[in-house]
């Protein structure tokens, strides 16, 4: 046993050690921090590399961010980049009180190597940086419109949550500063009380969603009569099918609310009896996505999916897809995608059910949720079709149909249309009929027929402000849901606060988001006869502006 003696020597002598440990390690902390100073001091001596020669940068306008301490620059939030053909992806120049600072290897982010610093690939991080500059480049538009009301940061922002990602969206929110958010809302509670109950019909309570999702419950029914199809001047409205500014609504009311059943036999049969499909089951097929569109809500419909049909056939006929001339296969595969397109659509959208956990997010885990369920159910009527509808196709064609109208039902979440129009905008135009068009390529301008047909209702002036009226009121009725869930009501939907809004924010979409895309249509196809959809989109605004704040949907 040792000495108590012996034992306090013991641990003076390791406190001593600790002590002479310490020293070091502080010693050596202060010395790497002396080294870093020098050195960052004998950097400032060095003259700066000289900027390359070029023309001098535009004269910047100030916007400040929320936190008031980053400006943007020529209206672009720092940190965009633009996608170019080149490998070169850098940041923006920053303003700062000497003048534009040069780019450095840390804001080329990596360019030697393929991952960038934020784990993207180069090209990936690119081209999202792309997407968010074209729709910070929308917002900064709408700021500087000489409306008023499409300036209105509400507006901004029930524009870009439609269009754009949520990593695009917090972009965008940067250039509209909370104190502008706090003004526009009190600019549109204050001008909106006298109409908070103008807009609202009497069965304008929002329907309880149904307690499984439609698709869950798809079953064969009994096709519609044929003789419904042609009475009350039914042949008279499906002979105007041909015109770009066609009305819709004429022909559901001459045929019971069938219009889908009676376009769709209109226009699918000469390439079903080319393909040797059987009609009768081409006639059920269209009876049961019909029977699968629900009725009690204002937009989404079958009336809807006729119009998004008759739009689509129209840009297939006006030469507008690259490639050789049409097959029937493709004809066909266009057609039903766009039948099909929004069957059984809940009248909610994807934000919706993904905030309230709904069956349907959780089944395809909060990816593309509606549009997947729209194919799913489009391929399970298929087969419950008398004789199954593809049945007389050769197995490569049915191959090839199902993976035509799958991508195509995608390419209509209107979450991508930054990223669709990002890449439109890079794409070398094509001449007519021109050979040697890539699949892929093809397969891409497929997505933008389609996404382009979905978005058709504002380019028609005949039709124009009723689709409008009925879009505003389910983005209403969704907003009553939203608070009766105790959500936050979606910027754009909440009935009393803006509802006598409804016709200028439709005219805000029309305006930011469908006439660029349609410019963009014939920009790179100029051969296709796409002038009056461009001509009717100039037309809708004109009759949007004139449109009464309190018009009854009907």
């Amino acid at each position: 046993m040792s000495s108590p003696g012996a034992g306090g020597l013991a641990g003076s002598s390791r406190r001593d050690a600790s002590l002479v440990l310490l020293s070091a390690a502080g010693g050596a902390l202060l010395w790497v921090a002396v080294s870093r100073l020098l050195r960052a001091l004998v950097g400032k001596d060095k003259a700066a590399p000289a900027a390359p020669p070029g023309p001098a940068p535009p004269v910047p306008y100030p916007i400040l961010d929320e936190d008031s301490a980053t400006p943007l620059v020529n209206g672009r939030v720092p940190g965009l980049r633009r996608a170019s053909s080149s490998t070169s992806f850098h940041r923006s120049p920053r303003l700062t009180s000497s003048g534009f600072e040069t780019a450095t290897p840390f804001m080329r982010r990596n360019r030697s190597g393929v991952i960038s610093s934020t784990g993207r690939s180069r090209a990936s991080e690119a081209f999202v940086s792309s997407q968010s500059e074209l729709a910070t480049d929308n917002a900064l538009a709408m700021l500087r419109s000489d409306k008023e009301e499409f300036r209105l940061a509400e507006t901004v922002l029930f524009i870009t949550e439609q269009c754009a990602s949520d990593d695009v969206v917090s972009q965008v929110q940067r250039v509209v500063t909370p104190s502008e958010k706090l003004q526009s809302a009190f600019r549109r509670v204050s001008a909106g009380i006298a109409l908070r109950n103008a807009l609202r019909p009497q069965d304008s309570e929002a329907p309880e969603a149904p307690r499984n999702p439609a698709f869950l419950d798809l079953r064969p029914i009994a096709p519609v009569p044929r003789a419904l199809l042609l009475q009350n001047g039914a042949a008279d409205a499906l002979a105007g099918c041909g015109q770009w500014d066609w009305d819709v609504f004429a022909l559901a009311e001459a045929t019971g609310d069938h219009a889908l059943v009676a376009l769709g036999l209109h226009l699918l049969s000469p390439p079903c009896a080319t393909l040797s499909v059987d009609l009768d089951a081409l006639h059920g097929f269209l009876s049961s996505v019909e029977h699968a569109y629900r009725r009690d809500i204002p937009y989404h419909t079958r009336t809807h999916a006729a119009d998004v049909l008759q739009a689509a056939v129209y840009m297939l006929r006006a030469s507008w897809l690259p490639g050789p001339a049409v097959t029937p296969l493709l004809e066909l595969a266009v057609m039903i995608a766009a039948v099909a397109h929004d069957a059984a659509h809940p009248g909610v959208n994807a934000d919706f059910l993904q905030r309230t956990g709904d069956p349907l997010a959780l089944l395809y885990n909060d990816t593309h949720v509606l549009e997947q369920m729209h194919a799913s159910v489009c391929f399970r009527l298929l087969a419950m079709a008398e004789g199954n509808l593809l049945q007389g196709l050769a197995p490569e064609q049915r191959v090839e149909l199902r993976a035509r109208v799958i991508h195509m039902i995608l390419q209509t979440d209107m979450k991508i249309h930054y990223e669709m129009m990002s890449r439109l905008n890079e794409v070398e135009p094509w001449l007519g009929c021109e050979p040697g068009i890539a699949d892929a390529e093809l397969q891409f301008a497929l997505g933008v027929l389609l996404h382009a047909a979905d978005l058709s209702g504002p380019t028609k002036p005949g039709v124009v402000v009723r689709w409008s009226r009925r879009v505003a009121e389910e983005f209403f009725r969704q907003g009553e849901r939203e608070r009766a869930a105790g959500l936050k009501v979606s910027d754009g939907f909440d009935r009393e606060a803006s509802g006598h809004l409804w016709a200028t924010r439709n005219a805000a979409f029309v305006r930011f988001i469908v006439l660029p895309m349609y410019e963009a249509l014939q920009a790179v196809s100029p051969d296709a006869k796409l002038q009056p959809c461009i001509d009717g989109i100039h037309e809708s605004l004109m009759r949007l502006d004139s449109a009464p704040p309190d018009l009854p949907m009907r």
